[in-house]
This record gives C-alpha cells, sequence and structure tokens, in this order.
C-alpha cells in the first residue's frame, strides 16, 4: 500500500473514530434521561421535549453519515485497486456525488424526522406514566386535575379528545396507552355524575 493511501486510511479512521466520540454523548441520550431533564416540579417542558428528541434524532443521523464514510474510505483504501476509472471526467463524478449526496440526504431526513417522533412520544409515555401512577395512588381524581388529563394525552401522546369525553374515559385511555389500568374501586365522585 502506497504511503498517501496508509494516510487516506488513517485520516478516515481517526476522523470517524473523534466523530464517534463527540456524538457518544448525545446519544446517550435515553428517553428516561431526557425526561428527568424536562420534568420541573410542576409538570413538563414541551420545548425542551422537542430540543432533546431532534438533538437525539440529529445525532443519530450523524453517525450513520459518518459510518458511511468510514465504511466507503476503507473500501476505497483496501479494496478498490489503483489507476481504475470508473467517471469519464471530473465533473461527472463531482455530479454523480452530489447526487448521492442529495438521496442519502433526504434519506436521513426521514429517517432523522421519524426517530424524532419515537423520541418525542417515549418521553411522553415515561412523564404520562408517572402521571398516571400517582393518580392511581391517590384513588381519586380531583377537578383541577381533569383538564390536565387532556393535555397529557394530546399533548405528549399525540391522541385525539373529544370534547364531550368524561374523565373516567380520558384516564382509563391514558392509563391503557402506558400498560396500566384504571381499578374499579378508583373515585370519580368528586367530578361526574355517577
Amino acid at each position: 500500500m502506497d504511503l498517501d493511501r496508509f494516510l487516506n486510511l488513517l485520516v478516515a479512521v481517526f476522523g470517524a473514530m473523534g466523530s464517534l466520540y463527540v456524538l457518544k454523548g448525545l446519544l446517550a441520550l435515553s428517553p428516561n434521561l431526557m425526561e428527568r431533564m424536562v420534568r420541573t416540579y410542576v409538570g413538563f417542558n414541551l420545548l425542551q421535549i422537542d430540543a432533546l428528541a431532534a438533538q437525539k434524532a440529529d445525532s443519530i443521523v450523524g453517525v450513520v453519515l459518518v459510518v458511511i464514510a468510514l465504511v466507503l474510505a476503507i473500501v476505497n483504501i483496501a479494496v478498490v485497486p489503483e489507476g481504475v476509472r470508473a467517471i469519464p471526467s471530473r465533473g461527472v463524478a463531482l455530479g454523480v456525488a452530489a447526487v448521492l449526496a442529495g438521496g442519502m440526504y433526504v434519506a436521513l431526513v426521514f429517517i432523522g424526522g421519524s426517530i424524532y417522533k419515537h423520541q418525542k412520544r417515549a418521553v411522553g409515555r415515561i412523564i404520562t406514566s408517572q402521571y398516571v401512577d400517582s393518580l392511581l395512588e391517590k384513588k381519586q381524581l380531583t377537578k383541577n386535575q381533569v383538564p390536565s388529563l387532556s393535555v397529557y394525552a394530546h399533548t405528549l401522546l399525540d391522541l385525539q379528545v373529544g370534547h364531550n369525553q368524561s374523565p373516567r374515559d380520558l384516564l382509563r385511555m391514558l392509563a391503557a396507552e402506558v400498560g396500566k389500568e384504571v381499578p374499579a374501586d378508583f373515585d370519580f365522585s368528586g367530578i361526574e355524575n355517577q
């Protein structure tokens, strides 16, 4: 192997390792950690949830790009023999590279959007689960807690909430969404006529 090709390989490997090391911290953001970061003493901060979920999605997309670059560099240096001319001119090569990069960018934007939605919903489920747990522990729903049910359902879980949906049905829907069940002895007497 020529020295220039060996040095190109080292540049690719060390560049990828450095990028992965920088991104490692962002990839460590689990939905549980995000939930702890966005939780306040009185609720949650939706803007922080959005920002952290987007940051995590962008980090994953960045890691995918770094891995692709590393694989291409290694294949180029280790497999492709010298002097092989696959593309007739530099202009055509730049055009092909631009089209491939554009296609990859579009694909990764869609993948990143999907990851963002998944992360945001995972954090929302954790926060909602804790809220439902606190209600189920008290075994009673008060009038001031009723509006929060709609906020948790719509804002954190993207559930459709009807205007005439009873608090009983809304709590059961939230509980079911996070894998819990409202016990039969739960007290709804303070908020609706039985």
